[in-house]
């Protein structure tokens, strides 16, 4: 997977570094060994990120399936936590937050999935909204989730977890774990 090292420099925003007028400086004084040193560092880092990254989002994606599975088996139980949306300042930032990092994992693991160009905007679509979420007060959010539980009686949970039984696996699909 690290084979383009040149893709990889590019996804995780290294050419900014390495152009760096500082950087370039001190490439310029080090020894050559010293210079591939620090791109070898740099490469292992990225790599590094990468599987975190692929990790979180195979891990959002079996999430997902098991929402699937509370929706179909418990819907009041899932009905109860959407109530629990924003409830409180922990649950509503930790919920904000976990987006956040989830649509960077999308965006960081992009070049590898079989669909990136789907994938770089669903990661971008969640980097977005977890900003805006941000901004928006707490009490509206909840409100907001409060409306959802009304209007999605527990049957309509359990006609919709087929849904995220196939958008979970495929997310899962399109990691290419293999």
């Amino acid at each position: 997977m690290c084979q383009d090292l040149s893709l990889i420099a590019n996804v995780m925003g290294l050419f900014i570094f390495l152009e760096n007028p500082t950087v370039k400086k001190s490439r310029e004084n080090k020894k050559p060994n010293e210079s591939k040193h620090l791109f070898y560092v740099q490469t292992v880092y990225c790599c590094m990120l990468i599987e975190i990254a692929k990790w979180t989002v195979f891990l959002f994606g079996l999430f997902i399936i098991l929402c699937g599975f509370l929706m179909l088996f418990k819907p009041q139980k899932a009905r109860t936590i959407l109530r629990l949306f924003a409830s409180t300042n922990l649950i509503n930032y930790t919920e904000i937050t976990l987006r956040m990092f989830i649509g960077i994992a999308f965006i960081i693991y992009n070049p590898f999935y079989k669909y990136p160009s789907l994938f770089n905007v669903f990661g971008w679509f969640s980097f977005v909204t977890a900003i805006i979420l941000f901004l928006v007060p707490r009490k509206i959010h909840h409100q907001f989730s409060l409306k959802s539980a009304e209007i999605i009686k527990p049957i309509y949970f359990r006609f919709i977890s087929p849904f995220a039984f196939i958008f979970g696996g495929f997310i899962i699909y399109s990691i290419n774990l293999i």
